[in-house]
């Protein structure tokens, strides 16, 4: 019964042409029937793959690249068969099509010359991917590198590149610059850095708007900004024409820079001539000469290590001088202090080693936290220190010189020790699930912005259901009580905000996650540290905002709340949608009020707002409307005075108190007040952008970019659109050239 089942079942994916593909471990798996002939054709957007082909017997298959070849001639095998699963990989393969002809005979009966045919069609289409090239070679050392990242295909828009540190989770973006398939952008790698690597991410969309991810080469780098040690014995010999030197190094090397003068104490600046071993005959020398010599190590990432201690030698006179240094019988004590040293940096990876044996949650807060930086950075201190301690041993140092340095050096030692982070505990902990709902976004519309228009939020509010909808976006947030012992005895507690993101969502400006604090919880935070580097505050700390393209939302404060307050810290997601306000500002003439520049129309605008502004006085009146409503059109005649004085500040000062009464009207007063105060946050905006982007091409300081975004976001599409090419281009000037000169 079960080999009939599987008989039918074999029928009918023979019947239907019936073939799997795995989008995992791009394979696809196709039924060789031996019945008839068939052929499968399918389309791929990947440019290495697995071809399977399953047989309902045991077989040995073979293909070939021709049509109608027999089984006997053809000479291309599978790379492995399994009697019933044969397998093949074929990789690298470029956009196109490709024809793969299988015949199949049956073990148990042999070649019989009518096998049937399976024909399989590949269609590629590959997605885009990249390579990284670098302007220096690995591994790369401090300074700027410049990266030409080229994709396999043409781009609809710039790529995306970001890069972490040693595997960190914080992506820091690189901008690029380019078209088509070439792109440039500059890496800078600071010198405090060490040891590690860089990892790049890379997305980019093809014409077809396929997204593609893909790294063929330069995705990882090593990086290494630690100098070698200095060389601690060398030796000058001089001869007849010639002064031989010779060294003793037994670290990794590049080469060695040699610096030469005629005066004592040769520098950087008397650089002479490199060598590619311990050894180094000057034959360039003057017979009855004194020269003077200093050698340095170059390691492979070009990292120069510091100056050894100098010799010198005179042609001729066959001199070998040894540079002189601290007594022998003061040597012990030097060792002594180096093992003391040595200990203490045992004990720094002890303590890795023990954070290391702890809960998986407890050893990512720690991470998280970067205390795992502090053990690093500790270690490095103590690194340092060990390198000056050696350099006693060459210093014509008396007894109580040498004293007094081993006395400071401890001192340092000690400080150094505070500052380790030694264990982590978990006190507290709790969790929830953060809902997105149309009330909460229309709450973090109105934090974000006050005076939103209702028809705005509306379609803000619609915008963001949909993506939120589309992307299955969810959040979940944990909450931390921890405390973290210090090696000196002391403690130190924090709370821990964790929220971590499902959806993959592009970085856009007008989408953002939104935190409001509550007022009293703002007033208990001490110190508050985010890993986060895309976070903005929104309003005067109690309202944050995240890049849309955030992954995990991650940060810390010092604080005596109880942990299940975290949960009164609301978090959501909000996209703006773009303003429809028909704006008769024009870019160079912003203000109605302005009399100097429009005579007779700032006139005729000045008897229009007070006629507006009278009506406005009686109806309200009449009306029964509040104080705080009167207060705020007193506020509006005063804010246009000031306009036509052009006193843009003190205009800023009313406009905010103006926003804080705003919230306090009831809807009808809203309604009635909002496009005058719409139209002053307009005039305040052009009028600030105007003035930023004067600076801007004033100063091509590249800092006021970021300010100036921002300002822009505000303006009204006509505005926007009047200005968006001259800013646009002003931007990419800037940040060309700030690049070229780093």
């Amino acid at each position: 019964m079960k080999k009939l089942i599987l008989f039918l079942l074999l029928s009918f994916l023979f019947i239907h042409n019936f073939y799997f593909i795995s989008a995992k471990d791009q394979s696809v798996q196709f039924i060789y029937n031996s019945s008839i002939n068939n052929s499968f054709e399918n389309s791929l957007d990947f440019s290495d793959v697995l071809v399977k082909v399953a047989t309902n017997f045991d077989a040995h298959c073979k293909y070939s690249l021709s049509k109608g070849v027999s089984y006997e001639n053809m000479e291309m095998n599978f790379d492995s068969s399994l009697g019933k699963l044969h397998q093949k990989s074929f990789t690298g393969l470029g956009d196109g099509i490709y024809r793969y002809y299988v015949k199949c005979i049956d073990e148990s009966i042999g070649f019989i010359g009518n096998e049937t045919e399976l024909s399989i069609i590949l269609r590629i289409n590959s997605l885009v991917n990249a390579q990284i090239i670098f302007s220096k070679e690995e591994p790369l050392s401090e300074g700027i590198v410049e990266i030409s990242l080229i994709t396999s295909k043409i781009v609809s828009f710039a790529p995306t590149l970001s890069y972490s540190m040693d595997g960190g989770l914080v992506k820091t973006p690189i901008p690029l610059l380019g078209n088509e398939k070439f792109w440039k952008g500059y890496l800078s790698i600071d010198k405090n850095f060490g040891e590690g690597v860089i990892s790049f991410d890379f997305k980019a969309n093809d014409l077809e708007g396929r997204q593609g991810t893909k790294i063929l080469s330069g995705g990882v780098v090593k990086v290494d900004t630690i100098n070698p040690p200095t060389i601690l014995e060398i030796v000058a010999v001089g001869y007849d024409g010639e002064i031989k030197l010779d060294w003793h190094y037994n670290g990794d090397y590049k080469e060695f820079n040699i610096y030469r003068s005629l005066s004592a104490n040769p520098d950087f600046t008397d650089f002479y001539k490199t060598s590619g071993s311990n050894s180094f005959n000057d034959q360039w020398v003057e017979d009855g000469k004194t020269y003077y010599y200093r050698v340095s190590v170059i390691d492979d990432a070009g990292n120069e290590g510091e100056l050894s201690s100098q010799v010198y030698a005179t042609s001729l006179l066959n001199n070998v001088t040894y540079v002189s240094g601290l007594a022998l019988e003061l040597m012990g004590r030097v060792d002594n202090l180096l093992i003391e040293i040595d200990f203490a940096i045992e004990e720094l990876m002890a303590i890795k080693n023990s954070i290391a044996t702890k809960s998986q949650k407890e050893k990512d807060l720690f991470l998280n936290l970067k205390l795992e930086n502090e053990i690093d950075k500790s270690k490095s201190d103590l690194i340092s220190l060990k390198q000056d301690v050696e350099k006693y041993k060459l210093q014509d140092l008396t007894e109580n010189e040498l004293n007094s340095k081993i006395a400071s050096c401890r001192v340092k030692m000690n400080v150094i020790g505070k500052k380790v982070p030694e264990d982590i505990i978990i006190l507290q902990e709790d969790s929830m699930k953060n809902l997105f709902d149309e009330k909460s976004i229309e709450e973090f519309l109105f934090e974000f912005d006050p005076l939103m228009s209702k028809e705005r939020i509306d379609k803000s509010v619609k915008e963001s259901l949909k993506i939120i909808d589309e992307s299955g976006l969810e959040m979940a947030s944990n909450f931390y009580l921890v405390e973290i012992l210090y090696s000196d005895g002391t403690n130190r507690k924090l709370l821990i905000i964790e929220r971590n993101i499902n959806a993959i969502l592009d970085r856009q400006e007008n989408q953002s996650f939104i935190e409001v604090f509550p007022q009293d919880i703002i007033e208990s935070i001490n110190d508050i540290t985010f890993r986060n580097s895309n976070v903005n505050t929104i309003k005067e700390d109690s309202v944050i905002s995240f890049e849309s393209d955030s992954k995990n939302i991650f940060y810390s404060f010092e604080s005596n709340l109880n942990p299940e307050r975290l949960r009164e810290i609301k978090v959501g997601f909000i996209s703006i949608a773009d303003e429809e306000i028909d704006s008769s500002f024009s870019l160079t003439g912003y203000f109605l009020l302005d009399l100097n520049r429009t005579k007779y129309a700032g006139g005729f605008a000045v008897i229009l707002l007070f006629a507006v502004l009278f009506v406005y006085l009686f109806y309200n009146k009449k009306s029964n409307f509040s104080d705080e409503y009167f207060q705020i059109l007193d506020q509006i005649k005063k804010i246009n005075r000031l306009f036509n004085e052009e006193d843009l500040k003190f205009a800023k000062n009313i406009y905010s108190n103006i926003s804080k009464k705003y919230a306090l009207l009831d809807s009808k007063e809203k309604v009635v007040l909002y496009k005058d105060l719409e139209d002053l946050h307009e005039k305040i905006s052009v009028f600030d952008f105007e003035l930023g982007l004067d600076e801007l091409i004033r100063t091509k300081n590249i800092k006021l970019i970021s300010n100036l975004d921002k300002i822009y976001q505000t303006l009204s599409i006509p505005h926007r659109n009047k200005v968006s090419k001259v800013f646009e281009k002003v931007k990419e000037d800037i940040k060309l050239n700030s690049g070229v000169k780093k």
